[in-house]
């Protein structure tokens, strides 16, 4: 018989549902659970804290068998966004995030992680709701108009260009100044 994997011997624990806690959105094993169900697996297994270099951010190194795996973990509060100036207690949650996830690494709760970096529907939702209908009315003006002046003559433009005139005054600057010379460019002109 083939010894297990120190992976494939983590990521079989069965986590109590009891050590999972959700704060905010998001799910948390508890490092005390955690530290406990790797330590009973393997005793001789450490771990090490220390701040990063990189500021906002705390390190967390984990043994297990000879090998060590490091989780650069940032100082976060509940919603998972930085805190500006953290006291000890968000450098000490931070300290005890980066060891459950470098716990991850070695298989440990990684079901816990899976999907973090993709954005939630409220997230989709929130990009979306910030696309004013404006800039999408004032793209397709602006589109509009493009096609039109291209597929006019010198006379259906003199004939229009008044109407032309107002709907480029519903237009970026940049926009306008792209339609004024793309009229240029056809050699229509401008009184």
């Amino acid at each position: 018989m083939t010894k297990k994997s120190v992976f494939e011997t983590l990521s079989n624990i069965e986590i109590n549902p009891d050590n999972i806690e959700k704060k905010g959105k998001f799910n948390y094993i508890s490092w005390a659970a955690a530290w406990q169900d790797v330590s009973q697996k393997y005793p001789d297994a450490t771990f090490a804290k220390r701040l990063s270099e990189v500021n906002g951010f705390v390190e967390v190194d984990v043994t297990i068998e000879g090998k060590t795996l490091t989780e650069q973990f940032p100082i976060l509060n509940y919603s998972n966004k930085p805190v500006q100036n953290p006291n000890a207690f968000d450098i000490n949650t931070a300290f005890q995030r980066g060891l459950v996830k470098c716990l991850a690494y070695f298989g440990y709760g990684l079901f816990i992680y899976k999907g973090e970096d993709i954005p939630t529907i409220n997230e989709i939702n929130e990009k979306i709701e910030d696309v004013k209908y404006e800039d999408i009315e004032q793209q397709n003006t602006f589109e509009g108009l493009q096609v039109r002046i291209n597929n006019l003559t010198q006379e259906d433009f003199d004939n229009q260009k008044d109407e032309i005139r107002d709907e480029m005054k519903s237009l970026s600057k940049e926009h306008r100044n792209q339609i004024s010379n793309q009229i240029k460019l056809k050699g229509f002109l401008t009184a």
